[in-house]
């Protein structure tokens, strides 16, 4: 289970009785004490008591008290290494971070980690030509990152997280993936596999659903890497009655050149190796089952056409910007960023 950090968070320069409220509140029993979004401490109830007991008034700095050498966790280490380590160390929550300290994440062991009814899609049939020759013998997904495939951390991650049923959709070396997941049961959750016998794109598959599904839907690309608290995501498209969120990603391209500001010939200006800012989906996706229909079944459809008939019908389509760490790891580079942010101690 992975819960929203921001909402146990306090400043360091906060006081004893701020955190005190902070941790009533969050009802895990402790706060993270946070600094912009690097992790500094963390403050348990007992720490509070402690510094009182040392002499501190209620209005001193939360920094007087905290611990400051948590039990910590990487991207690298996944669901089932955070879960172990908290065992190990007898903690409950585990604050996941990467090799800046900068606060990712806060997974937690708590028992009853609810169960979804929400179904999930993942993509995972596509040829992986832009990282040949990797893939000339292994299907994207299964790409190893941090000692494992993709598709592994994805899996486990949505396991942890309280989703039950999965869908991979599969292609290209499908009996690889299948080989590699099985059922799911070793994951703790039950795997159902969509054959594309043609490339439907990356929406065909959907049309291959079992009706009916009771709850909005997860789809999501397979070779993607997220802290984005998947769960929370899925909640907040089902508060805002959408037909369809898609999570996006601020895209940041410097041109390497300057850029010449004209009128006819006469230059007005000129703007040195400028920035452009976009907006790009980020290949993540909740879905309400009403639009389903839309698909075709049996034919190439992709994402962005969905999103647009969609529009049309008139469903809701929402953004929600993801600012947690995201990495698409579809080109060489991309792959080799993530593999040594994974090995680093995880930047997720």
């Amino acid at each position: 289970m992975i819960i929203d950090w921001r909402k146990v968070a306090v400043a360091p320069q906060a006081s004893l009785l701020e955190a005190l409220r902070v941790i009533d509140g969050g009802a895990i029993q402790f706060a993270l004490v946070v600094d912009g979004q690097k992790l500094v401490g963390v403050v348990t109830d007992g720490d509070v008591r402690r510094a009182l007991v040392r002499g501190l008034d209620t209005e001193a700095a939360i920094s007087e008290a905290m611990n400051r050498t948590p039990v910590l966790g990487s991207l690298a280490e996944g669901p089932a290494g955070w879960r172990r380590k908290m065992r190990k160390h007898s903690v409950r929550h585990l604050p996941v971070v990467d090799e800046a300290g900068m606060l990712l994440r806060l997974a937690t062991d708590q028992a009853g980690s609810e169960n979804r009814d929400n179904w999930v899609v993942l993509m995972a049939g596509g040829l992986g030509t832009r990282l040949r020759p990797i893939t000339e013998s292994i299907p994207k997904p299964m790409v190893e990152v941090g000692g494992r495939p993709i598709l592994e951390t994805i899996v486990e991650t949505l396991a942890h997280s309280g989703f039950q049923r999965l869908f991979l959709s599969v292609n290209y070396r499908a009996e690889l993936i299948e080989g590699h997941f099985g059922d799911g049961g070793s994951y703790g959750l039950q795997i159902e596999y969509l054959r594309e016998n043609v490339r439907l794109g990356t929406a065909g598959a959907l049309s291959m659903l079992p009706p009916a599904p009771p709850a909005p839907l997860l789809v999501m690309n397979g070779d993607v890497l997220t802290g984005l608290d998947l769960g929370s995501f899925v909640d907040l498209h089902a508060e805002n009655a959408s037909g369809i969120t898609v999570g996006v990603r601020e895209l940041v391209t410097q041109i390497p050149y300057g850029v010449m500001e004209l009128d006819g010939e006469r230059v007005r200006g000129i703007r040195e190796k400028p920035e452009v800012r976009s907006v790009v989906s980020a290949g993540i996706y909740a879905l309400s089952p009403e639009v389903l229909p839309l698909v075709p079944p049996g034919k190439f459809f992709d994402m962005p056409t969905l999103i647009s008939r969609s529009i049309e019908e008139g469903h809701a389509v929402r953004a929600h910007v993801i600012q947690e760490y995201w990495i698409d790891v579809g080109r060489l580079d991309d792959l080799e960023r993530a593999r040594l942010e994974f090995e680093g101690g995880g930047n997720p």
